[in-house]
């Protein structure tokens, strides 16, 4: 073997344990590392949550959303808090919706797909905030305020105490700020019912406007008394003097001349006794049947006494008078609209005039012209009714020639001295800053003429 040879068997022999130093060492890091699956698992992927869908009002504002999966937000805190409801909680994950419209189109919503709504968020707002005040010069146990647009869309559901869905809450049966009262309470709707009635007595000619009748302060029906509230000797009125003075004596008396049947037959065209209205969304009505109207319970229903209704059936029955038609009050923007005829259009016409003419000093707002009708309504109790609790009401309609708006409001059991508790003195506010908002927010000018200026 010759020298070049010699020195590759040294270099062989060199590198050779090198090589199996490394290659032992490589195999041993190979053996410590996790173990790679070559073929993919033979298990399902884990399923896809869908985020919740939004709930959005007519105007675009964002009422509820899940930004991320788990989240529900409620970008406008206390806005609608009561329509837009809330889903089950725990741990900061928002489930199956429990109330308002989470729970109504919970299904809709789980698959992703946003609900649109006909409130209008800036409308909700007006009503809001108007009823805050309302509340706080009334001391009410709770108040609603409803704005219905012509066509039966709901275009503000107000409820107080206000809920924002994003806070802590109770037990549905024990927090009083859970309760949408618009849907879901009823009261009896007192003096507003009497435009009703006295629409119904023009309709069907039982009563010419210029008429005057003989109007005492009480009067006798089969074994008990009817009266006003407050005395007055006997005078000489028209209907539109019985409205003016909320005449129970009056009202009662002209719906004498009518078949108990008629006025029947109108209030559940009105639909006062619906209980599918809103798709089954509102407490059912207490409203007898017709064989259960004697003498007595025929007089008190003329002026709104002895049935129960929401202030969403309220308003819907109210809102006839804006153009003498019926609309079925709508939530959901992708319902289809309906209507039935119910009043002639020179019937509604001539009555709001009435209610024009004598409105309620506090409803007024100077160059405008707005009309409405006031109610107090005692609350009813076990065997009769509580002389000291009653529920503040007032219907009226913005503006009054071509109503684009009808409004209710509802206070319900205020803490104000006796001589306050009156639908004139605390509802009739909250009205008319509910039509000023809303004027405001059409962009509707004051007449000058209306306000004296040349």
């Amino acid at each position: 073997m010759n020298r070049v040879g010699l020195h590759r068997v040294w270099a062989i022999l060199f590198i050779l344990p090198s090589w199996l130093v490394v290659l032992l060492y490589g195999a041993a890091y190979v053996l410590t590392l996790p173990q790679l699956k070559v073929f993919p698992s033979l298990q399902p992927p884990p399923p896809v949550v869908q985020p919740r869908g939004r709930i959005l009002s007519a105007d675009g504002a964002v009422l509820a959303t899940s930004p991320r999966r788990g989240e529900r937000r409620y970008p406008l805190g206390e806005l609608a808090g009561q329509v837009v409801g809330y889903t089950e909680r725990a741990h900061g994950t928002y489930g199956k919706g429990l109330a308002g419209v989470e729970g109504r189109r919970n299904l809709v919503l789980a698959q992703g797909k946003d609900v649109v709504l006909t409130l209008d968020s800036r409308v909700q707002a007006i009503a809001e905030e108007a009823l805050a005040r309302g509340m706080a010069r009334a001391q009410a146990k709770w108040g609603s305020v409803v704005v219905l647009a012509r066509d039966g869309r709901i275009l503000a559901a107000a409820n107080a105490p206000f809920f924002d869905p994003q806070s802590p809450r109770g037990a549905p049966d024990e927090d009083p700020r859970l309760v949408n009262y618009a849907f879901l309470h009823l009261i009896e709707p007192g003096s507003t019912i009497k435009a009703l009635t006295a629409a119904v007595l023009l309709e069907t000619g039982a009563v010419r406007p210029e008429e005057r009748i003989e109007v005492p302060y009480r009067r006798e029906v089969a074994d008990r008394r009817v009266h006003d509230w407050r005395w007055h000797k006997t005078e000489r009125w028209t209907l539109e003097e019985i409205l003016a003075h909320s005449s129970n004596v009056g009202i009662s008396l002209l719906a004498e001349r009518l078949p108990r049947s008629t006025l029947h037959r109108y209030f559940e065209r009105l639909h006062l006794s619906d209980p599918g209205l809103l798709q089954g969304q509102t407490a059912r009505p207490l409203f007898p049947e017709l064989e259960a109207w004697g003498p007595v319970e025929y007089a008190n229903a003329t002026f709104g006494q002895g049935f129960a209704v929401t202030a969403l059936h309220l308003a819907a029955a109210m809102n006839t008078l804006a153009d003498g038609t019926y609309h079925p009050p709508r939530l959901y923007a992708n319902e289809p609209e309906l209507s039935v005829r119910v009043f002639r259009p020179e019937t509604v016409r001539a009555l709001r005039g009435m209610l024009e003419r004598r409105l309620a000093r506090a409803a007024r707002l100077p160059g405008y012209r707005l009309a409405g009708k006031t109610g107090t309504a005692q609350i009813a109790v076990q065997g009769g009714y509580d002389p000291e609790r009653v529920v503040a009401l007032f219907a009226g309609f913005v503006p009054a020639d071509r109503p684009q708006a009808t409004v209710v409001v509802v206070l319900y059991d205020p803490q104000v001295p006796p001589e306050e508790r009156y639908g004139s003195k605390l509802a009739a506010p909250v009205f008319k800053d509910v039509a000023a908002g809303l004027l405001s927010l059409w962009g509707q000018p004051p007449d000058r003429a209306k306000l004296g200026v040349r």
